[in-house]
């Protein structure tokens, strides 16, 4: 047994020594980078890489018997995860050991830079994101409404971590168009102003605490604390698109509010307070408080009758309808 291992290794010996031989100076190179390739499969002891200056050239060579500097950037994605289903820009990323079926589907796939810079899964064709929704990976998405991004920027979105595509999200920044009958959004940093999102910021955060909205970028107040100051941290300063300027936010900027006292609790009127006329969304108060909507008896809306209702200021109640 240790005879035949001294000849194998021997044989082996020799070949490398003549292929050196015959490929030494660069001008009698004649071996293609796809031909190395095809040799360093079986060939573990070769380095053509060094024999023919590859090594730094600018161009990725992942055959080359010590890692290529040029691969640096770009070998920056790996697989990882017990079963092989994580692609991440870290070595050696564990996970649990249980089987989810749609995990197959990454055979169909390479674990890649995504144009975002981010590491993710791409399909070699159309089999692999076929193969994720047949498995229930990827979730189903409604189509908008066709006016979902009138006067907005449609941009693709990445797909997710899974490799499932994602549907594009409307961007609204400067000169999109905002407010309306729709009540268009800007983005973050952008506001409505006059039916255009502007970054020119036309409301203001003052007060010594930070509690006040205005249009007044000086503007000032005494420096008591209140406890429901500690909400603004959850609130926008915008301008809102009746032209005042207004605290607005999400459902835990309002539950703060009143978890401090700040805001007033409505009665619901009866069911039939606003039968025949148009309800109409009021702004928040200065503290940023919801107030109940208003109800609209101008042209056309109903008048009298058993409730007695009453149009606005302006119109007059005409055989039950305001005019």
């Amino acid at each position: 047994m240790k005879i035949r291992t001294t000849a194998i290794l021997t044989v082996v010996f020799f070949g490398f020594a003549g292929f050196t031989g015959c490929s030494s100076e660069k001008e009698t190179e004649t071996m293609t980078k796809e031909e190395a390739a095809g040799l360093a499969k079986t060939d573990m002891f070769s380095d053509f890489c060094e024999w023919f200056g590859w090594y730094g050239d600018g161009i990725c060579d992942t055959f080359c018997l010590y890692p290529d500097p040029d691969c640096e950037e770009e070998q920056d994605c790996y697989v990882g995860g017990c079963s092989g289903q994580i692609c991440s820009a870290e070595k050696d990323v564990i996970s649990t050991c249980e089987w989810t079926a749609y995990y197959g589907c990454y055979e169909l796939a390479t674990c890649d830079l995504l144009p975002s810079g981010n590491c993710g899964w791409i399909g070699v064709d159309s089999r692999f994101q076929n193969c994720l929704y047949d498995e229930g990976a990827c979730p189903y998405y409604s189509l908008p409404p066709p006016w979902w991004c009138d006067g907005g920027r449609l941009v693709d979105v990445e797909q997710d971590a899974i490799g499932c595509p994602r549907p594009p999200m409307c961007v609204r920044d400067e000169g999109a168009t905002c407010g309306g009958e729709h009540d268009f959004q800007c983005d973050g940093g952008f506001f409505c102003v006059d039916g255009t999102c502007t970054s020119d910021q036309p409301c203001f955060v003052g007060g010594c605490s930070g509690q006040l909205c205005t249009d007044d970028p000086d503007m000032v107040s005494t420096c008591e604390w209140t406890d429901y100051y500690g909400c603004y941290e959850f609130g926008r300063c915008e301008l809102l698109p009746s032209g005042n300027c207004r605290w607005v936010g999400d459902s835990n900027f309002e539950n703060c509010l009143y978890d401090e006292g700040a805001c007033p609790y409505y009665s619901l009127p009866p069911e039939w307070w606003c039968d025949g006329g148009e309800l109409v969304p009021q702004d928040p108060d200065e503290l940023g408080c919801p107030v109940p909507p208003g109800c609209q008896r101008g042209t056309g809306a109903t008048c009298g009758g058993e409730h007695e209702f009453v149009c606005d200021e302006g119109f007059e109640c005409v055989d039950g309808t305001c005019e």
